[in-house]
């Protein structure tokens, strides 16, 4: 007689902890899934790619509730992570957008800037040495160009503007002018109004490129 009631105890206390517990989240979790693969397939790992691994930093997390059996917690989670990835497929497409414009904008002035840069060179005496590094840097660029349009025409914007840059800073080297960056052209007014001095490295470059790359 004990040892039934020991056995309707005991199952009773399971009973009650497994509706303690709930159930995993099984048809929650293999939609979140799903999601995110269809936000890779959009691109917007690509297109918004800091708050895309905020999402999967935070369904590692679910599934590590899950795990612990925290199924409220996980659940709250992946709801979170399923309304992310709906409004970042929306500011993906804005990206995009805007990517292509830049990069329809600025590859155009970018061959411009090139063919400058190839005129400044020209006008240069320079030495054996320092015409090889040139060329060898030109040579560079019109590969990045290559690169660009390929990019360009897979639409793969993402990949335009970094190359656009290292274009640019190699152009900057080549002819001895001094590099803004986004950085740079935010503190310009503050150093202007102190009245700073030229960046001594910035002068010595100039001149290292006037006698030579």
């Amino acid at each position: 007689m004990k040892k039934h009631v020991s056995i309707v105890l005991v199952a009773v206390f399971l009973m009650f902890v497994t509706i303690g517990c709930g159930k995993p989240p099984k048809e929650e979790l293999a939609r979140v899934e799903q999601a995110m693969q269809d936000a890779r397939t959009a691109l917007v790992d690509k297109y918004t790619p800091k708050k895309f691994k905020e999402c999967e930093k935070i369904l590692a997390d679910a599934k590590a509730q899950i795990e612990a059996k925290k199924y409220e917690e996980s659940k709250n989670m992946l709801l979170q992570v399923e309304k992310g990835l709906s409004n970042l497929k929306v500011q993906a497409e804005k990206a995009h957008e805007k990517m292509m414009l830049d990069a329809q904008q600025e590859y155009p002035k970018l061959q411009g800037e090139i063919a400058d840069a190839r005129t400044i060179l020209s006008k240069q005496k320079l030495t054996a040495e320092a015409k090889k590094a040139a060329d060898e840097s030109l040579a560079n660029i019109d590969q990045l160009c290559t690169d660009i349009k390929k990019f360009m025409d897979a639409d793969q914007y993402w990949e335009v503007k970094p190359r656009i840059n290292q274009i640019r800073n190699k152009i900057a080297v080549l002819t001895g002018q001094e590099v803004k960056t986004p950085e740079k052209k935010a503190t310009d007014g503050k150093n202007a109004s102190k009245n700073s001095p030229p960046d001594k490295k910035a002068k010595a470059g100039h001149k290292k490129a006037n006698k030579g790359i």
